[in-house]
């Protein structure tokens, strides 16, 4: 006896690939949101909250991608299907939200001990997805637009990958060895600048302020978004989202697919080019920018 009807088995296996990216679209956005809140507050309903999303993210973008790659392998050719062709579009996107927000990438100082196994996994994600690109090649204005998606997603994946690394206590140990000892004059120009503040609060502010700074450096993407080689990648990965939607609008031929893949795509493009925004003015409104 089965327990779901026939109708609905066949209503969701049309509609699973875009009902999972979806949530995975949800999140991304609650990690967006609240990734960094811990920091500010220490409120339970917050920390459960990040605490479900960021171990069903991966989770839920790795089961999309899988299940893009399965609707490739049941093709009998390499010639794309048109109403699957625009969801082999998407698999480049998965690879993004794989790679995650810049408000987290670890919640927990465990986590940044797993940058091998989150290696591993860039190499046999970005696999699959590569596998999906290259089944689904075709002479259309489509397949090439998935080329700058594709390198966005692997270069915020490889971000997450290096920042996991750089957080982990072997390099923290390496870190320390070579910069943390405080010499007689640096302890002396802190202990200063502590003694000038006009009051408690002020000091306990600037204290405030440097605990926050240590918080992204061992969980946030901070490592890297604020150095040199971070601007070079986020100008790239803007560019790759802006040239995507202008071209996709303006030069893909939309009535030849379903209207809800047309819809999902341009949410997953609107969702990217505004993270790039988001996490643009986290940057210049945050006390790395100030410092």
């Amino acid at each position: 006896m089965q327990l779901f009807s026939e109708r609905i088995i066949n209503l969701w296996n049309k509609c699973e690939v875009r009902v999972i990216i979806l949530l995975s679209l949800v999140l991304q956005t609650i990690l967006i949101i609240f990734g960094n809140r811990r920091k500010l507050t220490n409120r339970v309903w917050i920390k459960i909250i990040v605490w479900c999303a960021y171990l069903s993210a991966d989770w839920v973008a790795t089961v999309a991608l899988g299940n893009l790659a399965s609707i490739i392998g049941d093709s009998k050719d390499s010639t794309p299907i048109p109403n699957n062709a625009l969801q082999e579009f998407w698999a480049p996107f998965l690879i993004l939200h794989l790679g995650g927000p810049d408000t987290i990438t670890a919640f927990s100082l465990a986590d940044n001990e797993l940058c091998l196994r989150h290696f591993l996994g860039l190499i046999i994600q970005v696999g699959v997805a590569f596998y999906v690109f290259f089944r689904s090649w075709g002479n259309t204005a489509l397949t090439f637009l998935t080329i700058p998606i594709f390198i966005s997603g692997v270069i915020k994946y490889g971000k997450k990958t290096y920042v996991l690394w750089s957080s982990s206590s072997e390099q923290s140990k390496i870190l320390c060895r070579q910069n943390e000892t405080l010499d007689e004059k640096e302890r002396k120009c802190i202990h200063s600048i502590i003694k000038n503040k006009h009051n408690a609060k002020e000091a306990f502010k600037w204290v405030a302020v440097e605990l926050g700074l240590m918080y992204d450096v061992l969980y946030t993407k901070a490592a890297i978004v604020y150095s040199h080689l971070g601007i070079v990648l986020r100008c790239i990965t803007v560019f790759s989202y802006i040239s995507a939607s202008v071209v996709f609008s303006t030069i893909i031929d939309t009535n030849v697919y379903p209207l809800t893949d047309i819809s999902v795509t341009y949410l997953l493009l609107v969702w990217a080019a505004h993270l790039e925004l988001y996490a643009l003015i986290l940057l210049l409104l945050s006390d790395w920018a100030k410092l």
